[in-house]
């Protein structure tokens, strides 16, 4: 399993006469370990678009086109690799169609599988969890951040093994569900 993180935050000196602090690029650094640059109109969208696609290991090419309206930017590159628990047989993956948030559609590969999984709902989401192999899990339910509260996964997680309307199999609560997971390169920006 692979797991890359990266932050960066990025100001257009073309856009704006601000300027990063020094004091503010050692707390960028040092606590998000996060890459603090400083870019113009020309080189813009080739600084930016390298460094996601070197982050995220060539999966996002670009996230920028062009530098007209950017005078400052945080970017989060996560990078992720892993083999399901429970493998997806590759002979019934198929084409169809997925729908983005803006409505558009897309024709894409999906992976099916029909099994028990762990589920849940709540009013703006629909919930299911899907282990990978050699996964090292570091939050249990008992974890909470005093500066923040409880983590959204951990709620999530909570959530999923406590949902008074899934089917208990075995020690959590799960529902028998036909899985229907796009091979798409998720882009959330």
């Amino acid at each position: 399993m692979s797991l890359n993180i990266a932050n960066s935050i990025w100001i257009n000196k073309d856009k704006t006469t601000q300027n990063f602090s020094k004091n503010f690029k050692n707390i960028a650094t040092e606590y998000y370990n996060a890459d603090v640059k400083t870019v113009d109109n020309k080189n813009a969208v080739g600084e930016i678009n390298s460094w996601v696609k070197d982050k995220t290991k060539g999966k996002i090419p670009q996230i920028i086109d062009n530098a007209d309206n950017f005078w400052a930017m945080l970017i989060n590159a996560i990078y992720f690799k892993g083999a399901w628990e429970n493998e997806f047989s590759t002979s019934l993956t198929k084409p169809d169609e997925f729908t983005n948030a803006d409505g558009t559609k897309t024709q894409t590969d999906f992976m099916n599988k029909t099994s028990w999984i762990p589920y849940a709902e709540t009013k703006s989401a629909k919930i299911i969890e899907l282990p990978y192999k050699n996964r090292v899990d570091k939050f249990s339910d008992k974890r909470t951040d005093s500066a923040f509260g409880e983590t959204g996964l951990i709620r999530y997680r909570r959530h999923i093994r406590n949902n008074p309307f899934s089917t208990n199999k075995g020690s959590g609560r799960h529902i028998f569900l036909m899985q229907f997971l796009p091979l798409y390169v998720w882009r959330i920006h």
